[in-house]
């Protein structure tokens, strides 16, 4: 391409130079000539001249927009009132994620099997008496209880019992002296029975307490959920035991030493499991 040119033809040369004049060799120098027109010096601005160039766009920025040669009053615009938009379904996890998730959980079960099963084992030779079957070891028909034994008033009244029924008179009746007659008080065969006194009535009535329900579970159970993988964390595992602790304390007036043995069984299990890892116990 330079053999097409003429030796009168311009030729524009440009140099960009990351320092100073004074640094470029001699001769590269000598190509641009002697005149200091053919060279542009580029500096940094001052913060006073940085203020100057922006201070028209910073006006501009500023200003209302009527107030622009060209501006005019525009009315205020009313915006439409929308709904708020529902929340964002939760991102559905892939084919691809959930084999991964199912693959995990069951390495986890498996891994959580073999670590109770030397737990379990333990406690049924420690506890033998806990392996026996719930509805054997307890009664589940047994679920109420007197709590106050009747007793028959000592003080016989006048008056002979009538149908079986007990006629419980106050001490001015006894004299010939009636007693005044609640709305409440029932009227048998002409004699009024009082109910205000609370002393006499809970000595004529039996009270019950409902015992709490009782749970089908004993070690031999646990044996087999554990084989089936129904334990899918440790605290499931120590929620079983904690049951039979409920079933020998709600039964704890029958044989305090099973209690004490319950007891010991869920400290037993509680330290085992407290024993594991706590990034295991998490997942």
């Amino acid at each position: 391409m330079l053999d097409t040119l003429a030796p009168t033809d311009p030729i524009l040369l440009l140099a960009v130079v990351d320092g100073h004049y004074s640094e470029i060799p001699s001769d590269v120098r000598g190509w641009f000539g002697l005149s200091k027109d053919n060279r542009v010096e580029l500096t940094l601005p001052s913060t006073l001249q940085r203020s100057e160039f922006f201070e028209p766009l910073v006006k501009d920025i500023q200003r209302a927009p009527n107030h622009f040669v060209d501006g005019m009053k525009r009315k205020l615009r009313v915006l439409e009132e929308l709904p708020l938009a529902p929340p964002l379904e939760p991102r559905k996890p892939t084919a691809a994620e959930l084999a991964i998730q199912t693959e995990n959980d069951q390495r986890v079960i498996t891994l959580l099997k073999y670590r109770l099963g030397p737990i379990l084992t333990e406690l049924k030779r420690k506890f033998k008496r806990f392996t026996k079957r719930a509805t054997e070891e307890y009664n589940f028909d047994a679920v109420i209880v007197p709590s106050v034994e009747p007793v028959i008033p000592s003080t016989p009244s006048r008056n002979p019992p009538l149908n079986g029924a007990i006629d419980v008179t106050s001490t001015n009746a006894q004299e010939g002296v009636l007693p005044e007659t609640q709305p409440d008080d029932p009227i048998i065969n002409g004699i009024v029975h009082h109910h205000d006194e609370p002393a006499l009535e809970q000595q004529q009535q039996m009270q019950y307490i409902q015992l709490p329900p009782l749970f089908d579970i004993d070690l031999e159970k646990m044996q087999l959920e554990l084989f089936k993988g129904r334990y899918l964390t440790p605290q499931d595992f120590l929620d079983d035991v904690g049951k039979m602790l409920h079933n020998a304390d709600v039964r704890s007036y029958e044989d305090m030493d099973r209690l004490y043995k319950a007891q010991a069984m869920f400290t037993a299990t509680q330290v085992s499991i407290q024993e594991f890892d706590p990034q295991f116990r998490l997942e």
